[in-house]
């Protein structure tokens, strides 16, 4: 069986059980084989998303007759997960003293709408889904704080005395999460 994978980042259940199942759900019969699997995120390997569109491409063969079934398939991650994750880790504290609502309300979402338009898309969420979804994934900005924000955080200097291989010591490892912990930029925004 081919597997390939164009981003490391995609997700550990999407795997071989994982496609047996849905075309065993689809199709009502497990007499099928996984034969080749092709994920891909994003547009292109390699460009910046936080949580678009996964790709699916699996293609079955039935055992004993040679019949192939080419399943493919996508999910797409929430739009709340996307701002909140920008409001923790990306947004100038300036910017964010202005208040999600009024960022979502002024900025984000006529943008999303124009877009959406162009597009002829037609079922456009109203701004206030969109800031209920926020909300809903609020809980998403927690971990953005406490385990990305630190990191990115840092001082280019102090990055690059501080590698992920030199986490693995228990010692240097306490060391790099004061030192991740206590630049400016996280501390104004703990």
């Amino acid at each position: 069986m081919i597997i390939q994978k164009n981003n490391n980042d995609i997700p550990d259940y999407l795997n071989e059980q994982f496609f047996k199942n849905v075309v065993a759900n689809k199709i009502g019969s497990n007499n099928f084989e996984l034969t080749s699997l092709n994920f891909s995120m994003g547009s292109n390997p390699g460009e910046n998303y936080l949580s678009h569109i996964y790709r699916v491409q699996a293609i079955y063969s039935e055992k004993g007759s040679g019949s192939k079934i080419d399943f493919q398939g996508s999910m797409r991650g929430s739009i709340g997960l996307d701002i909140i994750y920008f409001f923790t880790v990306n947004a100038e504290i300036d910017v964010l003293r202005q208040g999600s609502d009024q960022l979502i309300e002024d900025f984000y979402y006529p943008a999303l709408q124009a877009a959406l338009e162009q597009g002829s898309y037609k079922n456009i969420s109203t701004v206030q889904d969109v800031k209920n979804e926020v909300k809903m994934r609020a809980m998403f900005g927690l971990f953005g704080a406490v385990l990305v924000l630190p990191i990115i955080s840092l001082n280019k200097k102090d990055s690059a005395e501080n590698s992920v291989e030199a986490m693995r010591d228990e010692n240097k490892a306490e060391k790099i999460a004061d030192i991740c912990c206590s630049s400016e930029r996280f501390r104004q925004r703990a």
